[in-house]
């Protein structure tokens, strides 16, 4: 069986753990499979160092493998923020299943708020770059943002966990949690209408 070894492109360190595939050869053919599997490697990998290179899009996204465009980062399907909002939803991946879980969720909802300042700022430049989507797909996304936008916390889509919060919890942790919870209402409307005020900017 031959042997693969993956190494660092030259410069791609700094910019994502893109690599390349070089063979071994053990004095062995081979097999129509092998073949076809180093070919499919280094077309990957080639893929992937292009992608570095595009200052559009960069190759591949932490999520399904796709583009991730940078100067558009909000689309109607596929967009980090429709499945962050999977997350949240509490019925997807996301463990809610224990107070930690509920502590993890609140740290990576920090994250994701500095995504949102980027995204923002990113399709500011887009749009003055000329690099929109075009203008169906950005009304349906809109839409989509719309959607997750109240100021009932009680009907907020990151809300739902704490109504499924596990009978288990003790009063005080359910209490904290509940609070900290609560921002996700009104506090993060401003940031998410300021979203789509900058798609709408991209809709003239």
């Amino acid at each position: 069986m031959p042997v693969y070894e993956y190494e660092h492109t030259e410069g791609s360190c700094e910019q994502g753990m893109v690599f390349e595939v070089r063979q071994s050869l053990d004095d062995k053919p081979l097999s129509p499979a092998d073949a076809l599997s180093l070919r499919v490697m280094r077309w990957d990998c080639e893929i992937k160092k292009q992608g570095l290179q595009n200052p559009i899009a960069t190759v591949a996204s932490p999520m399904y493998d796709i583009p991730n465009i940078v100067l558009m980062p909000v689309a109607q399907i596929a967009s980090f923020n429709l499945f962050f909002g999977q997350l949240a939803s509490g019925s997807s991946i996301q463990p809610f299943a224990t107070v930690t879980d509920y502590d993890n969720w609140l740290r990576r909802v920090d994250g994701y708020i500095a995504w949102l300042d980027t995204a923002i700022a990113n399709m500011q430049i887009g749009m003055e770059q000329g690099v929109v989507w075009p203008k169906v797909l950005v009304e349906r996304s809109i839409a989509q943002l719309d959607d997750i936008i109240t100021d009932d916390i009680g009907e907020h889509l990151y809300f739902r966990p704490v109504l499924q919060m596990p009978a288990t919890f003790s009063a005080a942790d359910r209490e904290r949690l509940t609070a900290a919870y609560t921002r996700f209402g009104p506090p993060q409307t401003p940031m998410r209408r300021n979203m789509g005020i900058s798609m709408s900017s991209q809709n003239r």
